[in-house]
């Protein structure tokens, strides 16, 4: 008996959409896109290693060093800060008590909250993350370009 492993080329064109086509509810579509992309994320890292993902946690002493002048400074540029409602990194207090606090620091951020999307925001909800961005730097150029006028 002999065993087919799919490489990511027959798997992207072959049998994720053969899959998908069997569902027809788009909490089931979820479910296979998360676990195809688990799937293509987990062979990669066999590939690779996560040393790479594994060495910002390892040097998180040495950034806290090198960015300890910076303590007080505030962010003054135009932000964006796109996030899942049910990312687990706000699972204690909820994403909005981070928002309150990172307008402090951030005087000129624009927030949206993605609802029922968790931490992977671009992977789960391209669309939207990428409409949502679009949207915000066509309001910079916008912004900037009236900003221009007013200094001729």
């Amino acid at each position: 008996m002999s065993f087919h492993f799919w490489n990511d080329t027959e798997f992207e064109e072959v049998l994720s959409p053969f899959l998908l086509s069997f569902l027809s509810g788009v909490g089931e579509k979820r479910a296979w896109k998360e676990l195809i992309f688990a799937w293509k994320y987990s062979q990669e890292f066999s590939r690779t290693g996560f040393t790479g993902g594994l060495n910002w946690y390892r040097n998180t002493d040495r950034n806290w060093e090198l960015l300890a002048a910076y303590i007080n400074a505030r962010i003054t540029q135009p932000t964006l800060f796109l996030c899942g409602g049910r990312d687990p990194v706000f699972e204690l207090v909820g994403p909005d008590m981070w928002i309150e606090q990172m307008r402090l620091w951030v005087p000129a951020i624009q927030t949206k909250v993605l609802p029922d999307c968790g931490h992977w925001i671009q992977q789960e909800r391209a669309e939207e993350v990428n409409a949502a961005l679009l949207t915000f730097l066509q309001e910079q150029t916008i912004a900037r370009g009236v900003n221009a006028e007013r200094q001729e």
